[in-house]
């Protein structure tokens, strides 16, 4: 059961994304341990750097400490982060419950709700990035804009191509973006439609986004190897 138990908190933590790198911190290496004991999980998670801001940090730490606690078997979820400047902070003020304006009060710059939607924003826009470049391997500039919800869930049935989708589909949902059947597949972050004229100036803008989303996470993945070794 121990080890059943243990492969169900792995898989909820696939969920828990790095905010800036939209990817999961299971596949990021950040996740240091889990330990099972009956209804009690404790997770530690690590980081690329001791400086890593103390924001991002707090998010995935909250992320992950939800995602545990939803699982029905668990009764009680220890969320820490290890060798971080604000490791002591964060810890002690998840177990407490605190939000982080009230861990860091003096040095809390703005609303981490604003933070939070903001990567979702650039986690949207690498999403679709992936999104149409599986695309044009099938459909044209012209097709490609004008293509519906539906029409794309047919067309990309393998695994590879509807993972792609269905992760594109669940940011545009989180951020309430309309995604019915006969929506438009292909759709800006406010919601409207891409003209034609206006796609090669905006999926520009896209390969950009998702480009320097690789870059940060190949360095991130340097510099864990370089701490942590492996």
């Amino acid at each position: 059961m121990a080890e059943t138990r243990y492969q169900e908190i792995w898989h909820v933590l696939e969920q828990v994304m790095d905010p800036e790198l939209d990817q999961p911190v299971t596949e990021l290496g950040f996740v240091d341990s889990i330990t099972v004991n009956g209804s009690q999980v404790k997770v530690v998670l690590r980081l690329p750097t001791y400086w890593c801001s103390p924001n991002f940090a707090f998010l995935m730490l909250e992320d992950a400490n939800q995602a545990v606690l939803s699982m029905n078997w668990v009764a009680k979820a220890e969320i820490s982060l290890k060798d971080h400047q604000s490791s002591d902070l964060l810890n002690a003020g998840l177990t407490d419950g605190k939000k982080f304006r009230d861990i860091f009060s003096e040095e809390a710059d703005g609303d981490l709700e604003s933070l939070r939607l903001h990567f979702q924003k650039k986690a949207f826009m690498g999403r679709q990035a992936d999104l149409i470049t599986i695309m044009l391997r099938i459909w044209a500039v012209p097709e490609v804009v004008k293509l519906s919800v539906h029409e794309v869930t047919i067309a990309l049935g393998d695994p590879e191509t509807s993972l792609v989708w269905e992760r594109y589909q669940a940011m545009r949902k989180t951020l309430g973006i309309s995604a019915n059947p006969d929506d438009y597949a292909l759709i800006t972050l406010e919601g409207k439609p891409i003209a034609d004229r206006d796609f090669s100036r905006y999926w520009h803008q896209l390969r950009l986004t998702r480009m320097n989303r690789e870059f940060n996470g190949d360095l991130c993945q340097g510099l864990l190897q370089i701490r942590y070794g492996g």
